[in-house]
């Protein structure tokens, strides 16, 4: 028994020895052979986005490390785009099995994080040491949040009221939140909302170059005086029958905004009407008004047609022909609604006697092609743009590029032959004013995201998702709509651009594109709603109290207003049956 004890005894002070001698070594071992360690992960918001420029410390034993990057000592490293990070150490202060190493990470508008990790964890080969750790990086309501919202509320509020252009309002609204960020957050890194390089990205070229092409292209094709002449072809077609010739019209202003900005087709078109309108002595909103309709409807079937379009478009990833596939059928079933509409509304007009417009001079001569050459060359570019336009997934190229191309080709070829006056067309062809809209709307929207404003939105919006993605599919088209009816709808878009790709990515049991097409029928067809709803309206029924025809905001609202609600009622269908 005293043998047995003896010998237990004996191989416990033999296992003590052998645990303290290998301790030992393993440290002597680290002493000797400076062991290097490696540290990478993903920063993730709550919403799983990766987090860029996320400042990243590291702390053994209590103490910061100097971290090697690029050859050199460094105090801290950022992540990258994709929210990767890569931190690699030779440690100052001894190693131990139990060694406390903390990885920090912190960045203006979220909680600073401090993750502790044990040596004992870590991967290792020969004297180097791996560990992968991804972080979560929550959100706080810092004052940068709050003087972001403020300023975008502030600049909405302008532009809803017309106290000032929206130009104005987004130039003074981005204007402030960069020097905010570079007084006060150069003080306090909780008022640093967005920094230069932050607002440059956030501007989306492929959106601004769309419609300086768009703008270029169609200034150049309306000096051929074809949009007059093709309103003349209708009045010929129609032989005199108004109702006729008002369904033509629409499919005419409709056909045209498919591969026009809605309010350039008002532009060219509006002028034309108003004198069809007045050689047949009838009231020219029974045929402007449709029109107008039939203008923002059809931008709203193509990714070139409107604005909104172009800006889902791209930050979708959608191409010109996953549009008309997908909002084609809806929009043409709008445009069937209109023509009802309209003939119930406008009856009294459209069966009235009408009058011989032929003896009308002035509008007889708006009804030749003033320059076929130029039309010529026009329809030579436009066919090859539109093919590139409907091959573009296959060319893997933003929509853009061709139209762009194309746009080029055609001011190239008016000047040099001396058909349009560069400075000229420069001047009075182009919305100068609405491309640095554009430019300052991105700028405010990519500070709401820096800030984490929109991360809060998506929050909100998901729990309606959770309950019933119908419910929530609804909200979205209904919500853009009454929006887009009463204020301009770019600053909506804008801003539910990030929320819909967050949604739609966090959602894969929902159709992947439905987010994007629930909010582009929502922002393009409410517009329709009032007179200050979208720019295609203002613009005709600016031309129209110009020639003598005023129109309050009440009259437009009383056609317009109805004829919205019916047209995203038929879309709330569509997209519950097909999508849902």
């Amino acid at each position: 028994m005293r043998t047995a004890r003896s010998f237990v005894a004996l191989l416990g002070l033999l296992v003590c020895f052998l645990v303290n001698w290998e301790g030992q070594t393993w440290a002597k071992e680290q002493a000797q052979s400076k062991p290097r360690l490696f540290i990478s992960g993903l920063i993730l918001d709550s919403q799983l986005s990766p987090v860029k420029d996320a400042v990243v410390r590291i702390f053994l034993e209590g103490q910061a490390q100097p971290l090697i990057q690029a050859g050199r000592e460094v105090l801290e490293v950022s992540s990258a785009s994709d929210g990767s990070y890569i931190l690699e150490f030779d440690p100052k202060v001894p190693l131990g099995e139990k060694s406390k190493v903390e990885v920090e990470v912190s960045k203006p508008c979220f909680m600073t994080m401090r993750i502790p990790l044990e040596i004992s964890d870590f991967a290792y080969k020969g004297d180097s040491f791996y560990f992968r750790k991804d972080v979560s990086l929550p959100r706080k309501g810092s004052p940068a949040l709050w003087i972001a919202v403020s300023v975008f509320a502030a600049v909405y509020f302008l532009m809803a009221f017309e106290l000032v252009h929206r130009l104005v309002a987004a130039m003074l609204g981005a204007a402030a939140l960069l020097l905010i960020t570079y007084t006060a957050g150069g003080l306090d890194a909780d008022y640093r909302i967005i920094t230069f390089q932050a607002a440059v990205e956030y501007v989306d070229m492929n959106v601004v170059l769309l419609l300086l092409a768009s703008m270029v292209m169609v200034g150049i094709v309306r000096q051929s005086g074809v949009f007059q002449w093709a309103v003349w072809k209708c009045f010929l077609l129609s032989r005199g029958r108004k109702m006729t010739l008002t369904a033509l019209l629409i499919f005419l202003s409709a056909g045209i905004s498919t591969l026009v900005d809605n309010a350039a087709t008002m532009v060219v078109l509006t002028p034309a009407t108003l004198v069809l309108a007045q050689g047949l002595r009838m009231n020219p909103l029974a045929l402007l008004l449709p029109q107008v309709m039939a203008a923002n409807l059809g931008g709203t079937a193509t990714l070139v047609g409107d604005i909104s379009n172009m800006m889902i478009g791209s930050r979708g990833g959608l191409s010109f022909t996953d549009f008309v596939e997908n909002l084609g059928p809806v929009c043409g079933l709008g445009l069937m609604a209109l023509l009802l509409m309209s003939w119930i509304w406008y009856r009294k007009d459209y069966r009235a006697p009408a009058t011989d417009t032929g003896e009308n001079p002035s509008f007889e001569a708006r009804g030749t092609i003033e320059d076929p050459v130029l039309l010529a060359v026009g329809l030579g570019v436009l066919v090859p743009v539109i093919l590139l336009l409907f091959t573009q997934r296959y060319w893997k190229m933003e929509a853009s590029v061709p139209m762009l191309a194309g746009a080029s080709v055609l001011f190239a070829y008016g000047v040099l032959s001396r058909k349009i006056k560069m400075m000229d067309f420069l001047e009075k062809e182009m919305e100068w004013p609405t491309l640095l809209f554009l430019i300052f709307l991105f700028i405010l929207v990519g500070a709401l995201k820096q800030v984490g404003a929109l991360s809060f939105l998506v929050e909100a919006i998901r729990g309606v998702f959770s309950v019933s993605p119908r419910a929530g599919v609804s909200l979205l088209l209904w919500a853009g709509a009454l929006s887009a009816a009463f204020v301009d709808n770019l600053p909506f878009t804008a801003a539910m651009l990030p929320v819909a790709a967050h949604l739609q990515a966090g959602l894969p049991e929902l159709h992947p594109h439905v987010l994007w097409w629930a909010l582009a029928l929502g922002v393009s067809l409410g517009g329709n709603g009032t007179l200050l709803g979208g720019s295609a309206n203002m613009v005709a029924m600016g031309i129209a109290s110009s020639a003598g025809y005023p129109t309050n905001f009440a009259r437009f609202m009383k056609f317009g207003f109805l004829y919205m609600l019916i047209s995203v009622g038929i879309c709330n269908v569509w997209l519950l049956v097909f999508y849902l």
